[in-house]
């Protein structure tokens, strides 16, 4: 495997700020470089950004001397050129900070969606004020398509990571067929992390309801650190409308590992 590098866009918020700090502490312990980028809407814009930057960057460096941290400012707009950089710097992962949940909030973590659907490449969605604590469960919710688990090099690698336990989960169904490839699905997922010697758990989840708030209710009853589905381009896990909006976005801010499904063409782990 060749070095690591996590992207992560900053916007000179507190958001920002958080995924930064997320996204140093994995590159630490997983030895990867961390490569920040904002973007401009106009040039005038750059000179004074690209100060910003360098203050953001040199403090990061002064806290934690050990972290290989680089950056640039770009001029555009954070649906094209945020795929752009990451492809430039060959990055493995973005690491992206979004808002809550709350009013205007909600249109921001839209806003995370399409920038998710804009590239291949995995995403980790951190909530303001998440710091990176040991990720002891993954929560891998597996749906009836196949696409639904090609978040699984990544979420495999997470766990392998932090030596995690990975709770795959799937609905309940009435169909046979249906029933049998989510089943196969879940086969799938089962052999690579027994390959990998990762720990795991299946869980089929009957009841009424959708299975977007007993995805969140299961990853809050077993303590859950991180949700690692894939989505379409339209924004939703397969066949699940809103899905994915509400797992990053959500209540209990638990980080979110996220793949567009329909675009994946490579393996980043």
């Amino acid at each position: 495997m060749n070095k690591l590098n996590y992207l992560v866009p900053h916007d000179f918020t507190e958001v920002g700020d958080t995924a930064l700090d997320y996204a140093s502490n994995l590159a630490i312990r997983s030895r990867a470089e961390v490569y920040l980028v904002h973007i401009v809407k106009k040039e005038a814009h750059k000179d004074e950004a690209k100060e910003k930057l360098i203050e953001i960057i040199q403090r990061k460096k002064n806290k934690m001397p050990k972290l290989k941290l680089g950056g640039s400012v770009k001029t555009g707009n954070i649906f094209e050129d945020i795929a752009s950089t990451a492809a430039k710097v060959e990055s493995n992962l973005v690491i992206m900070g979004t808002h809550g949940a709350k009013g205007m909030q909600k249109v921001l973590g839209s806003f995370a969606m399409k920038v998710v659907t804009s590239t291949n490449l995995p995403f980790l969605i951190i909530q303001s004020g998440v710091s990176m604590n040991r990720v002891e469960r993954i929560v891998f919710p597996v749906d009836v398509d196949v696409e639904s688990v090609q978040i699984m090099n990544v979420a495999t690698y997470m766990a392998r990571l932090f030596q995690a336990e990975v709770h795959l989960i799937a609905p309940t169904q009435t169909d046979n067929m249906l029933s049998r490839r989510i089943i196969n699905n879940m086969k799938v997922v089962a052999k690579q992390l027994k390959k990998n010697e990762i720990e795991y758990v299946t869980k089929l989840i009957a009841g009424g309801g959708s299975f977007s708030s007993k995805t969140m209710e299961y990853a809050k009853t077993v303590d859950g650190n991180m949700i690692a589905l894939s989505i379409n381009n339209e924004g939703q896990i397969i066949s699940l409308n809103k899905f994915a909006q509400g797992v990053i976005t959500n209540e209990d801010k638990i980080p979110a590992l996220i793949v567009n499904s329909i675009s994946v063409t490579s393996t980043y782990f």
